[in-house]
């Protein structure tokens, strides 16, 4: 039995950020993704869904839309930037800043939140997500280049026979220090930023510049939040579970959780009853905390992803069958050998 929770991550990001568009598409029970891709793009809703509404056949340029927008949105939710949202959809850079620049105009919310978190997380060193559970960031509070003297005033180097020149030459290491901040303040690109560091080298001062690891602490920031509060639902939620007496009654057990799937096992003449019920606690447990409503789909079968691993293991059998010209009998022998993480009962008992 497997239950598992559909587009948390969304759901939370319109959650966390209020953002009225987001509200409104789960509240009017649409797809988000096709909504992003139709504000976005600027093509009518029912053209960014993978099949038609009306017709139900399928439709190759709503998927591919439904898709981007999906790229777009986790995209942002795991703090990448416009390059890396660009080579995801195969555009440009330009190209792909001008669609995040429409997302954000089709939900201002969405972008308000996401720079408050950073702004927030500079100042205190952590993140909270909906349930006050912190992730700690302390590498956001770095200063973006640290100088530290290969040289100290008791050294040889900065031996110098007169008296009282300790203070003097403190002064003169600042005087060093103060002009390299400047000219790292006027950098633009990391070539320039090397050079000055190697240049600091050979006046004995070494410079550590921080900027990758502030840079990557921004960027969980607002992830650690939808992630840590899918986290935080999926937990409450497992308690629930396993507090709730229908399905203590009907003999469901937790076994374990995989990202965003609960995992359990009842008795086979119960599992329609524990599905239906899994997905109303799962549901539920949201309900007094969030006005997004939550999503849940329920599987039943015998083995975590039997319906893939069938799929999987059909399309090698068919292999073996055509392109090595092997009998059906000598072609399930080969599947039997080469998956070895089975039984050879359950192989025959999904390809026979």
């Amino acid at each position: 039995m497997t239950i598992r929770k559909s587009a948390q991550e969304p759901r939370l990001t319109a959650f966390m950020s209020q953002d009225k568009s987001m509200l409104d598409a789960y509240k009017e029970g649409k797809d988000l993704y096709a909504v992003i891709a139709s504000l976005s793009f600027g093509v009518p809703y029912e053209k960014c869904l993978e099949f038609n509404p009306i017709t139900h056949e399928k439709q190759v340029d709503g998927k591919e839309r439904r898709s981007q927008a999906k790229t777009i949105l986790l995209g942002l939710e795991y703090g990448r930037g416009a390059n890396s949202i660009g080579e995801q959809l195969g555009k440009s850079r330009e190209d792909a800043q001008e669609i995040i620049n429409k997302f954000f105009k089709a939900f201002p919310k969405v972008e308000k939140w996401i720079n408050d978190t950073h702004k927030s997380v500079k100042q205190c060193g952590y993140v909270e997500d909906w349930y006050g559970r912190r992730r700690r960031l302390p590498d956001i509070l770095l200063p973006e280049y640290e100088f530290t003297s290969l040289t100290d005033n008791n050294s040889i180097k900065n031996f110098n026979p007169f008296i009282d020149c300790e203070d003097r030459s403190d002064e003169l290491l600042e005087l060093k220090i103060q002009d390299y901040k400047k000219q790292l303040a006027k950098a633009k690109w990391g070539k320039q930023r090397d050079e000055i560091i190697s240049k600091a080298l050979k006046d004995d001062i070494v410079i550590k510049n921080n900027s990758s690891f502030i840079a990557q602490a921004e960027r969980q920031s607002v992830n650690a939040i939808i992630q840590g509060g899918a986290a935080t639902l999926t937990k409450l939620a497992m308690i629930n579970i396993d507090n709730d007496e229908e399905l203590n009654r009907l003999g469901f057990k937790l076994l374990i959780t995989i990202h965003d799937e609960v995992l359990g096992e009842c008795p086979e003449e119960n599992s329609e009853q524990v599905a239906k019920r899994l997905t109303q606690v799962m549901v539920d447990t949201a309900k007094p905390y969030m006005n997004v409503p939550m999503s849940c789909d329920a599987y039943n079968v015998s083995h975590w992803y039997e319906d893939e691993y069938q799929a999987e293991l059909l399309k090698e059998l068919d292999s073996y069958m055509n392109k090595n010209n092997l009998t059906k009998e000598e072609a399930i022998a080969k599947l039997i050998s080469e998956h070895t993480e089975s039984t050879e009962q359950f192989i025959r008992k999904l390809v026979e």
